[in-house]
């Protein structure tokens, strides 16, 4: 907290704090001592904190931006207020749900067809093709709090 306490990122644009953040993981990496793992996890639950912080400083945000026609430009940084818009209930209209439903029978027809050695057959006697891989799985790091 001290860190936005006292200002230190404020003067800093996009670009820099993701530079700055690397630089200073390089660097914590460089000491004898650390430990990736704990570090890690350290900058996980940074994460988790400063999340919350922000969360707790939006309604009086709000409130500020309702009295200065929903836009600022605070430390040099854009601050604005953006109707997230509608969502419709697709799945209200039956041929929707039709459609929807016969997608996901679809897909997994497709996902059985690919992790078979056999061929596949759908309910028209059709054959179900092996399709490609669209994007390889790839590895993530999980931390549990």
């Amino acid at each position: 907290m001290e860190l936005i306490a006292n200002n230190n990122v404020s003067l800093l644009d996009k670009k820099a704090l993701i530079e700055t953040g690397l630089d200073m993981a390089q660097h914590h990496l460089s000491e004898a001592t650390a430990d990736p793992s704990e570090l890690l996890v350290n900058a996980r639950k940074a994460i988790e904190l400063l999340t919350a912080y922000s969360q707790g400083l939006k309604d009086a945000t709000k409130e500020e931006l309702y009295l200065n026609s929903n836009k600022m430009s605070v430390l040099g940084s854009e601050v604005s207020i953006q109707n997230t818009g509608d969502r419709l209930n697709y799945d209200a209209d039956e041929t929707y749900s039709l459609h929807k439903a016969r997608l996901k029978d679809r897909e997994a027809l497709l996902k059985l067809a690919y992790n078979s050695s056999e061929t596949i057959y759908d309910s028209d006697a059709t054959e179900v093709p092996k399709v490609g891989v669209k994007v390889w799985g790839g590895e993530t790091i999980k931390v549990k709090l």
